[in-house]
């Protein structure tokens, strides 16, 4: 035999003590390992489930916000709507008031030429403003206006008629007699 057993038991036993050291030294590492890796794990799945709370809020946000825009192209549509029928009924009474008109001209009634004389009531007084937005020199004595067909919206709008009546200009009161003479 080649040496003592007893001596060859204690290389045995050493040999198997150094063994289970590194065994050892290998399985503390990969409890630490494994303790690292499932901090990482429990930081990424906090990580995950706040970034979800987050979008989860987010998508709350647009939601709310694409019913706000959605009530507010709503609003608009029937804003359009009711916009396009009061033109739609503008556009009727206006043509109503046009037909209204030429058929007052073709009956026979003419246009005349409207002289009016113009007094200031103060000589300082340098323009009248009528009703119509007409402005005349007060200097001139008479001023003849050229042939003027009376506006349809005056003559179907009464309370026009009574402005004309009541104001100092000559050339809207000559407008409100030939208004009133209109059947």
């Amino acid at each position: 035999m080649d040496g003592d057993p007893r001596q060859l038991i204690q290389r045995a036993l050493e040999k198997l003590q150094q063994e289970t050291d590194e065994h050892r030294a290998l399985s503390d590492k990969q409890t630490r390992e494994n303790a690292d890796l499932r901090r990482t794990e429990r930081r990424l799945r906090e990580q995950l489930r706040a970034s979800q709370a987050k979008i989860a809020e987010k998508d709350e946000e647009l939601k709310k916000k694409n019913k706000k825009l959605e009530q507010r192209e709503q609003e608009l549509e029937s804003l359009r709507a009711s916009s396009e029928k009061a033109r739609a009924e503008l556009a009727r009474i206006l043509d109503g008031l046009g037909r209204a008109a030429d058929a007052g001209n073709s009956s026979g009634q003419r246009q005349t030429d409207i002289e009016t004389d113009i007094k200031p009531e103060e000589d300082n007084q340098a323009k009248l403003l009528c009703s119509f937005n007409v402005i005349v020199s007060s200097r001139d004595q008479r001023v003849r206006r050229p042939r003027t067909r009376v506006p349809a919206s005056a003559s179907a709008n009464l309370n026009t008629t009574s402005t004309l009546r009541t104001t100092n200009c000559t050339t809207c009161r000559a407008f409100s007699s030939k208004l009133l003479e209109r059947p």
